[in-house]
């Protein structure tokens, strides 16, 4: 089982966590652009939710888009309040949330790692699927996670 350490906010992991962060988003933008679609932001929350289950999977020693307990990306994101499930009574309707989620394990670059997500058919749906157009990407002991969001009106 791989321990993980936790680091003071402002030391040197933190700092090349966020610089990785930026670089699998700027690579993620650069194959989205190439199919003539708008870049990802950056959302924190999502941002969050992907860094704690990077971390869930590290220090509990497991790997898939659903956790030992059971936990799925729905639950992921209700608990991020990233997803909000409701009626809106002034449209009458009720908002539809899309969410995706890669994980990768065991790269060691934000090259390596995106370029794995594009060559496998499904993470390369979720990176290049027009609908989503919020990200967070959580790295945590050779753990990697995006999560995607976007809202439909």
């Amino acid at each position: 089982m791989s321990v993980v350490k936790k680091t003071p906010a402002g030391s040197s992991s933190t700092t090349l966590t966020s610089k990785l962060r930026l670089e699998v988003l700027k690579l993620v933008n650069a194959e989205r652009a190439k199919s003539g679609l708008a870049g990802l932001r950056m959302n924190p929350t999502l941002q969050t939710s992907a860094q704690q289950y990077a971390r869930d999977m590290a220090i509990d020693n497991f790997f898939g888009h659903i956790s030992p307990s059971g936990e799925t990306l729905k639950n992921r994101m209700e608990k991020s309040g990233y997803y909000r499930p409701f009626f809106q009574s002034d449209c009458l309707c009720v908002a539809r949330y899309l969410m995706g989620e890669n994980l990768a394990r065991g790269q060691k670059t934000a090259k390596e790692v995106v370029r794995d997500w594009l060559r496998s058919p499904g993470h390369r749906e979720a990176m290049l699927n027009e609908d989503f157009t919020d990200t967070g990407i959580g790295i945590v002991a050779g753990v990697w996670v995006e999560h995607f969001g976007g809202k439909q009106k």
